[in-house]
């Protein structure tokens, strides 16, 4: 599961991790919990270089998982072990900086990929045609190696730390604020600063999470909408039309947290720290879906009148860095 980061011991009472970059060495196993801790790797490869970011990930065993590889080809390509049988073009290039910052995210269902900030994968295993990707969801990944043998050879690493990111933003908004409504616009950069709605409804109540988006003019966007039915339901506006279920139910205890976290290119929604949903844009049959989602968009939020579940909210953590 995604567990989002702790920004400082002060703050949240826990030993923070450092932020020192190391320096990589190869073929040695490192413990880490990816779907906890995202990675950071520091390069200064160039395109057409045919220099190669191998990662090597393996379960609390040591057992391996596969491999995540990027190329630096004529164009950026990458592969994903037991997930895609060829080299795969990025979907999107990276930035032209020569030094970049990549950022491994993964979680229960998918793997992000961010380059200097910028959302250049965000690759759901489901998709996948190959059986042993489904194999990859969940919380496995607590090894991890920069991989230098028969398999392949990383030669495009050169540093790399934990993603934890100061916000100074969520640090003046992470205690526990009583939701209002209706609201005032808040501000709220969406991309960068996940939000989490603490709530107490319960299934089959008819309760309501209902948070309109807004873009840096304040004009409307649409409103992520969750509904406490027998079943529990989401509707994303100007993606899904009607109401779909959600693919994962979430826990059952009463007391939830819901973190709705949004990249360039996708919706991702958790409850109790399960991901409950990732719903890709470009998987939208509304062709308003991505022209009106994608990218870096969300500016202001505003918890809806007709919102009558969400008791309180807070900062998250942000995902891309």
């Amino acid at each position: 599961m995604i567990r989002f980061f702790l920004f400082t011991a002060a703050l949240w009472g826990t030993a923070a991790l450092s932020t020192d970059w190391t320096a990589v060495k190869r073929e040695v196993k490192i413990p880490w919990d990816l779907e906890g801790t995202p990675l950071q790797i520091k390069t200064n490869s160039t395109l057409d270089s045919e220099q190669v970011i191998r990662v090597g990930m393996y379960d609390k065993n040591g057992t391996g998982l596969g491999a995540v590889v990027v190329k630096f080809s004529y164009t950026m390509f990458y592969y994903i072990g037991y997930c895609t049988e060829n080299w795969k073009f990025l979907p999107v290039e990276p930035p032209v900086e020569v030094d970049k910052i990549w950022t491994l995210i993964k979680t229960e269902t998918a793997l992000i990929i961010t380059c200097n900030g910028v959302e250049v994968l965000n690759y759901v295993f489901a998709h996948s045609s190959m059986e042993g990707c489904v194999g990859k969801e969940g919380d496995v990944v607590e090894q991890i190696s920069f991989m230098d043998s028969w398999a392949g050879q990383d030669t495009a690493s050169d540093f790399y730390r934990p993603s934890v990111v100061v916000n100074t933003f969520m640090y003046n908004i992470s205690v526990w604020k009583t939701v209002k409504r209706p609201s005032v616009n808040i501000t709220w950069d969406l991309e960068t600063t996940p939000l989490q709605i603490k709530t107490n409804s319960t299934l089959g109540s008819g309760k309501v999470i209902r948070v309109g988006m807004y873009d840096n003019n304040g004009t409307w966007l649409g409103a992520v909408v969750v509904k406490f039915f027998p079943t529990m339901l989401y509707v994303i506006g100007y993606c899904t039309g009607e109401w779909q279920n959600l693919p994962v139910q979430p826990p059952v205890e009463v007391d939830k947290i819901w973190t709705i976290a949004k990249t360039d290119t996708a919706f991702i929604v958790m409850c109790n720290g399960v991901e409950v949903l990732n719903y890709l844009f470009a998987n939208s049959s509304n062709s308003d879906c991505v022209p009106n989602w994608g990218g870096d968009v969300v500016e202001e939020i505003q918890f809806r009148i007709h919102d009558t579940a969400s008791d309180f909210y807070r900062a998250g953590k942000d995902l891309r860095r």
